[in-house]
């Protein structure tokens, strides 16, 4: 009789150490919870929910207020955060505010110098970017992008600024600026210093629709719409200015 009071004992003993055994898993050096290859020291396939966080032996916590968050890379040239998943990955913002000035917003800052002392930029350095990389012949392609560059003056008598456009051309694997705002805001395709408002080098300006075409304002404020007819003889209409 006793032999068998212990029988329900060590069942229970031996379903527990199973259980623990295929949700715990130690390889070489490294620790796995819910998986039997980790890849790292400590590898959870799950989530994990800590009072505290410690790195380098720092306790983590919330840089400020304004920054729950607070990543700190020490000056390596290293991607601070990697987001990976099969499938599908995105980054979701969400804001719920009457007030039009909180929105969801990317702010990147830019200064020379160190996180403790920083100093001004200066001319033509990037402040923040967007790129696309796409996989092709074994390797990652940056073959879309906007930059953000400091503008002339920056960190001394103005702090102005331009945005670039590149892509990349069929059967090419170098991006190329193909459209630039410039600090006075001009847009130039083409070209890297408009002179006007709109300025196009080295291309055409295609209107398909032969209805529509180019709106100018007389001196007298009225606004006319140049067309051609078939032979190709500009044509003026008098129009409503647009609002």
């Amino acid at each position: 009789m006793k032999s068998i009071a212990k029988t329900p004992l060590v069942l229970i003993f031996t379903i527990i150490c199973i259980n623990f055994g295929y949700s715990q898993s130690i390889h070489s050096d490294s620790v796995g919870n819910r998986t039997e290859n980790p890849n790292y020291l400590l590898h959870i396939n799950g989530s994990l929910n800590t009072n505290e966080l410690y790195i380098n032996g720092e306790l983590f916590e919330p840089y400020d207020s304004n920054n729950p968050i607070d990543l700190n890379g020490y000056g390596e040239n290293v991607d601070i955060i990697t987001i990976k998943n099969e499938n599908f990955s995105r980054i979701n913002s969400i804001v719920a505010s009457n007030n039009l000035d909180e929105t969801n917003a990317f702010v990147g800052n830019r200064s020379g110098g160190t996180l403790d002392a920083p100093s001004n930029i200066t001319e033509n350095q990037r402040i923040v970017g967007v790129y696309g990389k796409s996989f092709a012949n074994g390797n990652y392609f940056v073959n879309a992008a906007v930059e953000l560059i400091a503008g002339e003056l920056s960190g001394t008598n103005g702090v102005s600024s331009y945005i670039k456009f590149g892509t990349t051309g069929v059967g090419s694997t170098q991006r190329a600026e193909r459209m630039r705002i410039s600090e006075k805001g001009n847009v130039g395709i083409g070209t890297t210093d408009p002179k006007s408002k709109l300025q196009v080098t080295d291309g055409d300006i295609y209107i398909e629709n032969a209805l529509s075409g180019v709106i100018m304002t007389s001196p007298d404020g009225n606004c006319w719409r140049m067309t051609v007819d078939n032979s190709g003889n500009p044509q003026f209409s008098s129009i409503t200015c647009p609002e």
